[in-house]
């Protein structure tokens, strides 16, 4: 999952729009915001939550992708979410 989200931020880092930036909004930064960060966020971590195993859930590729939405799907535009999609498919 930590891939995935920082894969995603380093996209929206291009944003010229600084409420999409992670550099410069604190909601979308891993490091200002718990709740993106898979070791403060049980949700997140693999270890935590059987869902996104890869080991435990056949499926887990299609979880992460609802917790990515969950958490940054408001912040991304159309295309970084069908670049982010790509890249999950490719783990």
């Amino acid at each position: 999952m930590a891939k995935l989200i920082n894969y995603a931020l380093k996209l929206m880092e291009q944003n010229l729009d600084p409420a999409l930036n992670p550099t410069q909004n604190p909601e979308i930064n891993v490091t200002q915001n718990p709740e993106l960060n898979d070791t403060q966020n049980p949700k997140l971590a693999i270890s935590q939550n059987p869902a996104i195993n890869p080991m435990l859930n056949p499926d887990w590729k299609k979880e992460e992708w609802k917790l990515l939405i969950e958490y940054l799907g408001d912040y991304l535009t159309d295309r970084q979410k069908e670049i982010c999609k790509q890249y999950l498919l490719s783990l």
